[in-house]
């Protein structure tokens, strides 16, 4: 008897076989690794728009976005960063 983990909403749990390359286990293994893929990708889209919130708004000429961060001087306009402050 082998073991293989299973991973069912947030747990991992010991999935006890004696065929390892049997379809339904391969399908199983399969599954945990496309959840585990989704909600990697899911995070990673959470963190760019995250990150992008925290850009400047200042758009060129040319259309392109500035990619600088937003000042925090209490000073200044917090929704542009240092070289973009309205006059």
């Amino acid at each position: 008897m082998e073991k293989l983990w299973h991973i069912s909403g947030g747990q991992r749990r010991a999935i006890k076989t004696s065929n390892t390359f049997g379809v339904q286990e391969q399908s199983l293994l399969r599954q945990t690794r496309l959840v585990g893929f989704k909600t990697a990708a899911k995070r990673k889209l959470k963190e760019a728009a995250s990150r992008s919130d925290n850009l400047c708004k200042h758009v060129a000429d040319n259309g392109k976005m500035c990619n600088h961060r937003k000042s925090t001087k209490s000073t200044h306009d917090q929704d542009f960063c240092y070289k973009h402050q309205p006059k």
